[in-house]
């Protein structure tokens, strides 16, 4: 009886510690701490419930192996999707840059970026259309240095993903095929 009770006292400041020096390690910020303690509270309740027969085992795994299951079959579109993510990143990091940046537009009506070329990219609209040959590459998912064949094969397994005969968004076609002319337009590296 006294282990237990003990033990019920130690573990939250086992728990505590452990979190306090995990987040001081990683780094962690303040919002990133909380995140960390409610995992490390919600795991340490199952674990006492479990150990003390109140929860059985097949109630917490169950869900678990689900969800493993699911996100094993789901996988293989999550990496196919990793370049377009970095895209859609990309480009809402640079929307809020320019919003950020005090004023979408500059006195001659462009956005104030200016393009791989040199030249500012025109556009009141809050979204550029130019496209350069680092957003080229990150479209296709190709590294500095791919040659024609890799350009078209690239493009030829995207446009086979996510065309929008196929599901696929009008936006996103459009895009690749960019990409695609971009860079056999003579800026293959």
């Amino acid at each position: 009886m006294i282990i237990r009770l003990l033990g019920l006292i130690l573990l939250p400041l086992l728990a505590y510690w452990f979190v306090r020096w995990l987040s001081a390690r990683l780094t962690l910020s303040r919002v990133q701490t909380r995140w960390l303690m409610v995992g490390v509270i919600a795991t340490l309740v199952l674990t006492v419930l479990v150990i003390m027969g109140r929860l059985p085992v097949h109630f917490i795994f169950a869900p678990i192996g689900v969800a493993l299951a699911f996100l094993l079959k789901m996988l293989p579109m999550l990496f196919r999707l990793l370049p377009l993510w970095a895209l859609l990143r990309d480009w809402l990091g640079s929307g809020r840059r320019r919003r950020g940046a005090g004023g979408s537009t500059g006195a001659d009506g462009s956005d104030g970026f200016a393009g791989a070329d040199g030249s500012s990219r025109a556009g009141g609209s809050g979204r550029s259309d130019a496209m350069t040959r680092r957003m080229a590459l990150e479209i296709l998912g190709l590294k500095e240095g791919a040659d024609r064949a890799a350009v078209i094969k690239a493009h030829r397994d995207l446009m086979r993903r996510l065309h929008p005969d196929r599901g696929g968004s009008d936006y996103l076609a459009k895009r690749i095929n960019q990409a695609k002319d971009f860079l056999l337009q003579g800026n293959i590296g």
